[in-house]
């Protein structure tokens, strides 16, 4: 039976509107009996006959017009039980009001500056049915995971905004141990780095690492999986070009060598998941992904990483595809360059990194235009997930110079050709083949067209020259200018005619062709040009003397016997007058006599610490190391 409206009465109660029945019974009617109530004269809530609010409560106001819920997320700084923590909020008048004590009651509307404002329909049933999907608690406290969810499946009458400095977010992040069997050090940037990298892992989604070239992402990687095979033992999977494969297996084995790594690659490979399961890390190329996907499924990995994961920026390659199909706990893509030339780039390495955060493909290019206002709203939502540090910001935390070890696999076929001149120079010389063997494999190792007939070969053939294409990419993609020194001058004009092709950059070049006179002009010209260039150096001609601290980047295309000419080489940009850090890579072929200089400068360079004494530069032992490479083809020489 109704009760009449003159035993009912409208009242406010702790920020709430009620209707009093009796002493001893009230009833909390929700926004739309309120307004029905007052706005639409329907007289019966419940089973009560009222009156319109405004009746009883003559002193407050009723808005038609509802107000739209604000989810206002900041870093937690009181705990490190959670990442986030969440207040509520509404704009009234173009001020914002925090309303987190209306939600937690439930409460759909708001009393502020005696007048009554609905929210928008159905707006708390909404953010209920969302917390309760992803187990976020009515204190508001969220994970990084439960940010992304609320970032991307939030319907439209709810809006997200972040309060404070995302950059900060290492600053909330719980201190993390170093593994116990990882062997290197870490400088401070690289901890943060590493307490990210173990965050992404703790919430099992994804991240791309893009910190500069330079900066050490490997050994962050390395001390997340060893971390995480502590905690539990199942296998990683880095997959990165087929020319990195083996220097991913000498870093594992540099700072963790209790690490069992396999790198899967070549005719001989595996066809059993229980061979690849011995080990802790597999590495292995996106081709043979491709080809091995079927296998690479029947193993649930721990860590998927994609080293140059520029590489699948193209959603519609099939390795692209067939990346996004493995089944794995983390995803990390290593990139420099996650965008290369439009924002679909980087849609496609987050569809890898964390499924579904932007939506698919097309939902993408809808909601972010390919132009710099899309860039602006998209930036905000990737910032968490992205962690990007250049030399510039963490230079007090790094030496002047950084040497970056670069050694490549050559593939198969130059194998056999690298093999086949060894002979050659065998038959064709003998008792002279090892001077000979000396000045045609290393050319053979800076390109093969420099001493053999390269027609036949496939249009990509030199790995190491593909390879410094990708480091050029990053070196001019950050606007900065780099030294390329090599010995032939073939190569020299080969340098000179591709790069300008390839980046559309200022590139001269030094050598016994230039006159001296005019060296220096070419010198200043090169320090003073304000935007990314290269300069091409024969070392004997160019690698003293010179000032070229215009350049932080130096990159020996082919390694130099004496340790000192190459010292001298890079001294060129690491010298007085340079106000950045200088990163110096080093290219070389394994199991090549590439391999053979690398290792001789490294002893070189270790005898010259232990004793300090005049000499000049001849190393007598180095005819009858050559001679007995040369005879045996130990390391494919």
């Amino acid at each position: 039976m109704s009760i009449s409206e003159e035993k009912v009465k409208w009242e406010i109660q702790d920020g709430r509107i009620l209707l009093n029945i009796s002493e001893d019974s009230s009833y909390f009617p929700n926004a739309m009996e309120i307004f029905n109530a007052e706005f639409r004269n329907l007289r019966t809530i419940s089973k009560y006959i009222v009156c319109p609010p405004s009746f009883h409560l003559t002193d407050l106001k009723f808005s038609r017009i509802p107000v739209s819920l604000v989810l206002r997320i900041h870093l937690n700084n009181v705990d490190s039980e959670s990442l986030f923590l969440i207040d509520f909020e509404t704009k009234i008048e173009n001020q914002l009001i925090n309303i987190t004590d209306f939600f937690l009651n439930k409460t759909d509307y708001i009393l502020h500056d005696n007048i009554w404002h609905p929210f928008e329909l159905n707006t708390i049933e909404e953010i209920t049915s969302i917390f309760k999907s992803y187990n976020i608690r009515k204190d508001g406290k969220i994970t990084l995971k439960q940010y992304f969810s609320l970032q991307t499946h939030t319907p439209d009458i709810i809006s997200i905004a972040f309060d404070g400095d995302i950059n900060q977010i290492h600053n909330s992040i719980p201190e993390v141990s170093l593994p116990n069997f990882f062997t290197g050090e870490l400088y401070p940037y690289q901890k943060d780095g590493y307490k990210w990298l173990m965050l992404i892992n703790q919430e099992e989604i994804g991240c791309i690492l893009a910190d500069e070239m330079g900066l050490g992402k490997t050994i962050q990687i390395i001390c997340l999986i060893a971390k995480k095979l502590e905690r539990n033992p199942i296998p990683s999977l880095v997959i990165a070009p087929a020319t990195l494969l083996e220097n991913w297996r000498r870093e594992f084995e540099k700072f963790a060598p209790k690490i069992k790594t396999y790198i899967h690659q070549g005719s001989a490979r595996t066809g059993f998941p229980s061979f690849l399961n011995r080990f802790d890390v597999i590495i292995s190329s996106y081709s043979t992904i491709v080809n091995d996907l079927t296998l690479f499924n029947m193993i649930q990995w721990g860590v998927v990483v994609l080293d140059e994961a520029q590489a699948i920026k193209n959603p519609e390659a099939l390795r692209s595809k067939t990346v996004k199909k493995l089944q794995r706990e983390v995803s990390i893509a290593v990139t420099g360059t996650p965008v290369e030339n439009q924002l679909t780039d980087l849609w496609s390495i987050l569809d890898f990194s964390i499924p579904g955060l932007l939506g698919d493909r097309k939902e993408f290019e809808d909601r972010f235009s390919n132009d710099v206002d899309g860039a602006h709203y998209l930036e905000p939502l990737v910032r968490p997930v992205i962690l990007k540090r250049r030399i510039s910001e963490v230079a007090k935390d790094l030496p002047e110079r950084i040497d970056i070890p670069q050694p490549i696999v050559m593939p198969s076929f130059l194998v056999e050709e690298y093999e086949k001149l060894r002979q050659n120079i065998i038959d064709d010389y003998g008792d002279s083949a090892t001077l000979v063997s000396l000045i045609k494999l290393r050319q053979f190792c800076t390109d093969p067209s420099l001493v053999v007939d390269i027609n036949s070969f496939p249009e990509q053939y030199n790995p190491k020259f593909k390879r410094l294409l990708e480091i050029l990419d990053e070196i001019f993609e950050n606007n900065e200018k780099v030294l390329i020194f090599t010995s032939f001058t073939k190569m020299i004009d080969l340098l000179i005619e591709k790069i300008p092709n390839k980046f559309g950059v200022f590139t001269d070049y030094i050598d016994g062709r230039r006159k001296v006179p005019d060296r220096q002009n070419i010198v200043d010209r090169f320090n003073s040009y304000d935007s990314p260039a290269a300069l091409i150096l024969n070392p004997a001609a160019a690698g003293t003397g010179l000032n070229l601290v215009g350049a932080n980047h130096v990159i020996h295309y082919n390694l130099e016997w004496n340790p000192a000419k190459e010292d001298q080489a890079s001294a060129r940009a690491h010298r007085r007058g340079q106000t950045k850090t200088v990163t110096v890579h080093k290219m070389y072929f394994i199991d090549t006599i590439e391999d053979i200089i690398n290792d001789r400068l490294d002893l070189k360079r270790e005898l010259a610490n232990l004793v300090v004494k005049g000499q000049n530069g001849v190393d007598t032992r180095l005819s009858d190391l050559t001679k007995a490479l040369l005879i045996s083809p130990k390391r494919g020489i």
